[in-house]
């Protein structure tokens, strides 16, 4: 794989939200992640805080194997409670570049920790995953099995005309999604926390349209 860091221990980039895979995971929402940067991203959103992920720099090449030796030992280092979690971003983790690198990386990881509760971030929407996932080629393949192994997605690019401060995710467009409910009801499913954000993104947007509207009348 090709990876910008490995083993930083992260509370920006938490997805900050339950396991929903498993009984076994915990149900309180994770603080501290891993947060694994890929490198490679062909989106090219503009203003992009990441923009240096963009190109392939083969210089950043790791053997998969080491790569998740080092994910195990820095989720496993010091005991937190909730455990810590795992965030997949960068880049763009589950594009076909990538993918495939991606898929080995969290089978070995899991293979060790199975509870552990893991977020995606990816310019993908759901519906673009979804498309993607169930073609017959080796990136669909290992893109459904990750899709069917992850706990949260946020999904979409980001819009800076939309951008949102102090978030999980960058602009309002992008929606954190309970990847297992989605694939079980077969619609998207975000998550409460991110619904309840959501409202209040809306409200505050609401009150900064009237704040202005009564500034030109006045």
């Amino acid at each position: 794989a090709y990876i910008h860091q490995i083993r930083k221990i992260d509370f920006e980039n938490s997805f900050q939200e339950p396991g929903y895979r498993l009984p076994t995971q915990s149900n309180i929402p994770v603080g501290a992640v891993v947060a694994v940067f890929f490198n490679f991203c062909s989106f090219h959103c503009t203003d992009c805080w990441n923009s240096e992920t963009w190109e392939r720099d083969t210089e950043l090449y790791v053997d998969n194997e080491f790569a998740a030796s080092e994910i195990i030992k820095a989720l496993t280092a010091r005991k937190t409670n909730p455990p810590m979690g795992l965030s997949l971003l960068g880049g763009d983790p589950i594009l076909p570049e990538n993918i495939l690198d991606t898929c080995d990386i969290l089978r070995r990881v899991l293979d060790e920790l199975p509870d552990l509760v893991v977020g995606i971030w990816s310019g993908y929407t759901w519906a673009a995953i979804e498309r993607e996932r169930v073609k017959d080629t080796p990136e669909g393949r290992a893109l459904d099995w990750v899709v069917h192994h992850i706990d949260v997605v946020i999904d979409g690019q980001f819009n800076r005309l939309r951008k949102i401060d102090n978030r999980r995710y960058g602009s309002t467009n992008q929606r954190v999604i309970n990847v297992p409910k989605t694939l079980d009801t077969g619609k998207v499913v975000q998550t409460d926390s991110y619904l309840a954000e959501a409202k209040e993104n809306a409200e505050r947007i609401d009150i900064m349209k009237n704040t202005r509207l009564r500034a030109k009348l006045l």
